[in-house]
């Protein structure tokens, strides 16, 4: 493994104590704040951008951008920057209103562009749901809407929407060479930072799509997983810093 100058990280699942928990862990915290410091640490998540803009802020990394809605939406430095152009939500209108006994709407999609998302209700099988939602979009005319599952939510999403593309640009912003930036997921989302080329390492517990195409697994889940592969940094001294 080369020298790292950077990290890509998505949120929840991955920073949180657990998948089905949205603690955030304060020792990774912590370690991440220190790394802010010096090298990029960027969050791209399937949140919508006042959530991701807000952890930002006070978690203490917003020294650099951070992405929202997939890859949709970056912010930087108090300025959004919208990646993607076509909204999904006049199909997520019609899957609220024909499937409202298979998912509820986040509370966030108040707050959200491009990118619409849905809890699949309890006791659900999340394929078969995902079928069913296929199903209606297809039927009227929304072929063109994505949708995947973060282990939190079905998001409905435009072709365009890419966690990947919304980290390269969001270092193009900033003026990071993306070459030596690596990125740390656990959903089937984040198999789009392998699509952009990023060196990327799932958690011990990522869904499997993730763990079939990651350049390595960690041993270990969640943010357990991402602390002890920031531990493997500093001995291996990939980081070129002190701890």
């Amino acid at each position: 493994m080369e020298n790292i100058c950077g990290i890509v990280l998505d949120i929840d699942g991955t920073l949180t104590l657990d998948r089905k928990s949205f603690l955030l862990d304060l020792e990774l915290v912590e370690m991440l704040r220190k790394l802010a410091t010096r090298i990029p640490i960027v969050l791209v998540s399937g949140n919508a951008i006042p959530v991701v803009a807000a952890l930002s802020r006070y978690l203490g990394f917003d020294l650099w951008p951070h992405v929202g809605e997939n890859g949709c939406i970056i912010y930087y430095k108090e300025q959004i920057h919208h990646v993607c152009r076509r909204s999904t939500r006049d199909a997520a209108v019609i899957v609220e209103r024909e499937l409202s006994n298979l998912l509820k709407p986040s509370w966030q999609n108040s707050f959200r562009y491009y990118d619409f998302a849905y809890i699949v209700v309890k006791k659900t099988n999340v394929e078969n749901v995902r079928k069913n939602v296929r199903k209606v979009l297809d039927s009227r005319g929304f072929d063109w809407v994505k949708l995947s599952f973060s282990g939190y939510a079905l998001h409905l999403r435009p072709l365009e929407a890419s966690k990947g593309v919304g980290a390269l640009k969001a270092l193009e912003i900033a003026g990071v060479d993306p070459s030596c930036v690596v990125a740390v997921g656990d959903s089937e989302n984040d198999v789009e930072f392998v699509e952009a080329g990023f060196r990327t390492y799932a958690v011990a517990n990522a869904d499997i799509k993730l763990k079939n195409v990651a350049h390595e697994v960690i041993p270990a889940p969640s943010s357990r997983g991402v602390k002890l592969f920031i531990q493997k940094l500093y001995h291996q001294h990939l980081l070129g810093l002190e701890q």
